[in-house]
């Protein structure tokens, strides 16, 4: 039987255009920030498998210390562990995690166990149908990629102006590539950088996209790879919705978000859904960023384990303003500079240049789904 160890995933909020708000499963109401360490946000079992749901959870108070021994978890009975710790019937279900520390602040996290496959979405035949492997030297592919030009900011507050095919901001050798963010005064603003766009040249209903990128660090970076509708057919942002596959911000080393924003959740009503977590050394390691985008459901992994999932919550309405994620979309690779998430911490004038590398853009079709 499959033991399943949980991993610490923390709840994100996010900010409009690349970016969001944050979050944590923190309590900072005393200034002292409570947390729980090891807690996965998403749990897959099969019918049978044990589950410890207290295994490797901390919770841990800056004042009091190790306070794991007084976390209530709600929600075990619904689950229905056998004698053994084993999970015996399918379905969904949610637990609820809390601790209080002494000074009577209490933090809670929502986990969300599916068990035999609930939501395994197997059967489905993917092939690959666009890719860039980068193994070429030169400019960005101009039969794949297009480019968004301008300073004005972005809607964020963005400091960068983003270029045209200028190979000091994006340029292909050795197998990857690179986009630069600069420190340099062009046009008004004071750093250059590249967004591309697979628009018009990669549009896609349903899929799996897999991105393999290494990310600049430093405060004030912004990098992001996600997705916009290509033709909006529901509107302006964000009523026609955003995919944010990966999302980071220089002055959280090591933290990667992911998040939707639709008409009904989005951080203009205080309702945007997302999440994060920390991972090894992404400024100096490949991961792959994985999206699996289903009629029904979007599913994010990191280096092929799940790590959040969106479908419409329920209750809520099902049309566009939870789901409008049933028209084309096209991939974003952009490094901002700065901005009301990017910039909060302001932005260092001594990391520049920095670097966004990507191995590889590959994204995954099921005829099943295609031609839905």
């Amino acid at each position: 039987m499959k033991k399943v160890l949980l991993v610490l995933l923390f709840v994100t909020v996010m900010f409009v255009g690349i970016g969001c708000d944050v979050a944590n499963t923190t309590s900072q109401q005393d200034g002292l920030a409570s947390e729980f360490r090891h807690l996965q946000k998403v749990v897959v079992l099969s019918e049978g498998d044990e589950f410890f749901p207290y295994a490797d959870v901390i919770a841990y108070d800056p004042v009091d210390g190790d306070i794991s021994d007084q976390i209530v978890i709600e929600g075990l009975n619904d689950l229905g562990l056998d004698d053994e710790n084993r999970v015996t019937e399918e379905g969904e279900y949610l637990l609820l995690y809390k601790v209080t520390n002494s000074r009577d602040v209490e933090i809670t996290e929502t986990v969300t166990v599916v068990v035999d496959g609930v939501m395994d979405d197997t059967g489905l035949d993917y092939e690959l149908v666009w890719s860039d492997e980068f193994n070429y030297t030169g400019l960005p592919d101009e039969e794949k990629w297009t480019y968004d030009v301008g300073g004005h900011g972005w809607g964020n507050g963005e400091s960068q102006y983003y270029t045209e095919a200028d190979p000091d901001n994006a340029y292909v050798s050795d197998g990857t590539l690179t986009i630069t963010a600069i420190q340099e005064h062009y046009e008004n603003r004071e750093y250059t950088s590249t967004r591309l766009l697979s628009h018009n040249e990669g549009s896609w209903l349903y899929g799996k996209f897999e991105i393999s990128a290494k990310l600049p660090e430093g405060v004030g970076v912004w990098p992001a790879i996600w997705m916009l509708p290509t033709n909006w057919e529901y509107g302006g942002w964000p009523d026609s919705g955003e995919i944010d596959i990966m999302e980071f911000v220089g002055y959280e080393p090591n933290r990667i978000h992911y998040t939707i924003h639709t008409e009904a959740y989005n951080h203009m009503r205080g309702t945007q859904i997302g999440d994060s977590a920390i991972y090894d050394d992404v400024s100096n390691t490949f991961h792959e960023y994985q999206l699996e985008w289903l009629p029904d459901k979007l599913i994010w992994y990191i280096d092929d384990v799940e790590v959040f999932r969106y479908s419409v919550p329920e209750g809520a309405p099902e049309d566009s303003t939870t789901w409008p994620f049933d028209i084309e979309f096209h991939l974003i690779m952009n490094i901002a500079v700065g901005g009301a998430w990017g910039g909060q911490q302001g932005i260092d004038n001594d990391i520049w240049p920095q670097s966004m590398e990507i191995d590889y853009v590959r994204v995954y079709q099921a005829d099943s789904l295609s031609q839905e």
